[in-house]
């Protein structure tokens, strides 16, 4: 796979160009979320398959978006 193939895939997955679907905002999770941003520790969300932990993700990048991130300063990977 080259460099464009897997640039192609994560500009489906982020909001570098376009807005995504965020679903019904958790606003007690975001704000546990941004709690963590303030440390440099790294951040793994786990949970139940099919529990919101993408949409969560996205929430948070929106978010930050809306704050005045530079949209090309978020990532977001689907594993």
């Amino acid at each position: 796979m080259d460099k464009n193939e897997i640039l192609k895939i994560l500009e489906d997955w982020n909001f570098w160009k376009a807005d995504l679907d965020t679903g019904l905002t958790r606003e007690e999770y975001l704000k546990k979320l941004e709690q963590f941003l303030e440390t440099k520790h790294i951040l793994a969300i786990t949970g139940a398959r099919r529990s919101g932990k993408s949409f969560i993700m996205k929430q948070l990048a929106k978010k930050l978006i809306g704050g005045g991130k530079d949209r090309k300063e978020t990532l977001i990977v689907n594993f």
